[in-house]
């Protein structure tokens, strides 16, 4: 991630995360036990449980990578931007600012319609903690309303390089 690094050695490799696995199944479990006590017809609690037994379907597809949107690797640069300044402002000069962009090596390519790779740029509302990241961000063919609903990767500790993780960490706290 430092700046001698050639572009392929900044790469950063995202695995399966075990945690968010296991998060993402006790959390439907836990649910399960609660429709169960409560009281209520068994129509509907056969209905609610088979909504959540579809529900965690999916969320262990999306957890396992298994999607079109699933993120292989990434690696994060700075990117100048410039912004001009209002009109009434003094000097009404362009400044340059550097930015944090993100480029993105998708998992499947071949269910993406053959894209391989995006790029866009980190938005404001990045989470950083010690064991789970995440990198909010805009490509750049987002529609509009991407800004209020960006696109987010998330990083949990076990699923990425631990010095790689440490060096993401530094990078969005501090940008």
């Amino acid at each position: 991630m430092a700046s001698n690094q050639s572009p392929e050695a900044a790469w950063v490799e995202i695995r399966s995360s075990n945690v968010n696995l296991a998060l993402t199944l006790v959390a439907p479990l836990c649910a399960a036990a609660v429709l169960l006590v409560i009281e209520l017809p068994d129509w509907i609690r056969a209905v609610l449980l088979l909504l959540l037994l579809l529900t965690t379907i999916a969320d262990v597809y999306l957890v396992r990578h298994k999607s079109a949107h699933a993120i292989a690797a990434f690696y994060l640069f700075e990117q100048p931007v410039t912004s001009r300044l209002p009109a009434d402002a003094a000097p009404p000069v362009t400044a340059a600012q550097p930015r944090l962009g993100i480029r993105l090596r998708y998992r499947h390519p071949g269910k993406r319609g053959g894209i391989a790779e995006a790029e866009g740029l980190v938005g404001p509302r990045s989470y950083v903690s010690t064991y789970f990241t995440s990198i909010s961000y805009r490509l750049s063919d987002d529609p509009a309303w991407r800004r209020w609903f960006p696109r987010v990767v998330s990083l949990w500790a076990d699923g990425i390089d631990r010095e790689a993780f440490r060096q993401v960490r530094v990078r969005l706290k501090w940008r």
